[in-house]
């Protein structure tokens, strides 16, 4: 065997220690840092306040005077700290089987859903295929490793969690359709004549698709130029205001 070169040696532990200080000091990428993002967007898009505890993220803003919340844990939870439903009335959602201590409620509308309540009756009342329609669209959202359905809960708060993508898109939008099923749940506990809301405004007024002060990024009807929130507008496709359905936005 011939001796060894030092030129070659030295060139060796050149090239080598060359490739190793790359990649000790290439950029990498924070996830911290891209979470933090994510979230500072999120609450641009909400009109919100960002608030993070450690590795927590939450953005809270107002819906009808009252306290709701995006929440950054185990699965994303969005929450509004009122209950929106009258009475006792108290309802669960979530995929497999009815919880126990409630009354099972049928729900064709959507396959795969335990539903229990209080109140059958009053349950399949306000479970409309609107309302079905939205918690597909919410659960549409979903990573891979959870089933398809979100967790609801109408009682003293009303919660909606599902383990989403986390991305800008998709929280806002689950934050958004999560307000349309508050909104139902509103006007619905607004049929009984004992059931009275007191209106906290913000300057602007209320959307009146999702309910949520008018903040954040925002559109207009081109027809009758009532005002809405981007995402929402993005999702019906239409204005809100009856009678008027115009589907062509102006402004940003």
């Amino acid at each position: 065997m011939g001796d060894w070169n030092p030129f070659v040696l030295i060139s060796a532990f050149m090239v080598v220690g060359a490739a190793l200080l790359a990649a000790f000091s290439w950029p990498r990428r924070d996830p911290r840092r891209q979470d933090r993002a994510i979230w500072d967007a999120v609450t641009q898009r909400l009109g919100g306040k960002l608030f993070v505890r450690g590795g927590d993220y939450r953005v809270r803003f107002k819906w009808h005077g009252h306290e709701a919340a995006l929440i950054e844990g185990p699965e994303i939870a969005f929450e509004i700290r009122q209950r929106l439903l009258p009475g006792t009335l108290a309802i669960r959602i979530r995929p497999g089987s009815p919880e126990v201590g409630l009354q099972s409620v049928d729900y064709e509308a959507l396959p795969g859903a335990g539903v229990s309540a209080s109140d059958a009756k009053a349950a399949r009342e306000l479970l409309t295929p609107a309302v079905a329609k939205i918690l597909k669209d919410v659960g549409s959202l979903k990573s891979k490793r959870t089933s398809f359905l979100p967790s609801v809960r109408f009682e003293d708060t009303f919660e909606v969690r599902l383990d989403i993508v986390r991305d800008v898109e998709r929280l806002v939008r689950m934050a958004l359709l999560s307000m349309q099923l508050a909104q139902h749940a509103r006007l619905f506990a607004e049929r009984d004549a004992g059931i009275h809301f007191e209106e906290v405004k913000g300057a602007a007024g209320e959307c009146q698709i999702c309910g949520a002060v008018l903040e954040g990024v925002l559109v207009s009807c081109a027809r009758c130029a009532t005002p809405h929130h981007r995402d929402c507008w993005d999702y019906t496709g239409r204005c809100s205001t009856y009678g008027c359905g115009e589907t062509k936005s102006a402004g940003a």
